[in-house]
C-alpha cells in the first residue's frame, strides 16, 4: 500500500520503463537519446529534418512514487538541434510542445495513474499508438514548415 511517499525505485524498477519505451517507441522511429537523457529522465528522439528532432520525455517528479506506482505523463517536443533539454530552454523558438493527447477528450486522465508495470506498459503503448495515428500528418507538416529553416 502506498502512503504517497516517494521511495527510491529498485534498479530493475527504474530501468523497466526505459526498456518498455525503447522497445515500443522504435516502432514509430524513436530511439533512446543518451545525449539528452538524465538518470531520472530518459529522452527518446527522432530526427524530422537535419536541424529539428521530436523528443519524448517523462517528468521524473511525477513518475515513480513507489517501485511500481506513479503517474505517466510524457511530453513531446519539437526541438532544435541546439536544445539539450526542452524543459530548460531559455531562448525563444528553440522548442515547441506538441499536444497530441488533446485529440481525444480525457485521454491523459485515462492513462495517467499506474499501479503496476502492466498498467504502465498499457499507458506507454496507448500514448505511442495515439501519436502514431497522427504521426505522418504532424511530421509532414513540420517538414513542410521547417524543411529549409536552420535551427
Amino acid at each position: 500500500m502506498s502512503l504517497g511517499l516517494r521511495q527510491s525505485p529498485s534498479p530493475e524498477g527504474s530501468s523497466r520503463p526505459k526498456k518498455l519505451m525503447s522497445r515500443d517507441a522504435a516502432s514509430i522511429g524513436f530511439e533512446f537519446d543518451k545525449a539528452r537523457s538524465r538518470a531520472k529522465r530518459p529522452f527518446f528522439s527522432k530526427p524530422v529534418t537535419d536541424d529539428w528532432r521530436l523528443c519524448w520525455s517523462v517528468d521524473h517528479r511525477f513518475f515513480l512514487f513507489a517501485q511500481t506506482e506513479g503517474r505517466f505523463l510524457p511530453s513531446l517536443h519539437l526541438c532544435s538541434r541546439k536544445v539539450e533539454n526542452p524543459h530548460t530552454v531559455n531562448e525563444p523558438f528553440q522548442t515547441l510542445q506538441i499536444r497530441y493527447d488533446v485529440f481525444i477528450n480525457f485521454f491523459t486522465n485515462a492513462y495517467w495513474h499506474f499501479h503496476d508495470f502492466d498498467q504502465l506498459e498499457r499507458a506507454i503503448k496507448a500514448h505511442l499508438l495515439l501519436y502514431g495515428l497522427g504521426a505522418s500528418t504532424i511530421e509532414d507538416g513540420i517538414r513542410k514548415v521547417l524543411g529549409g529553416h536552420p535551427a
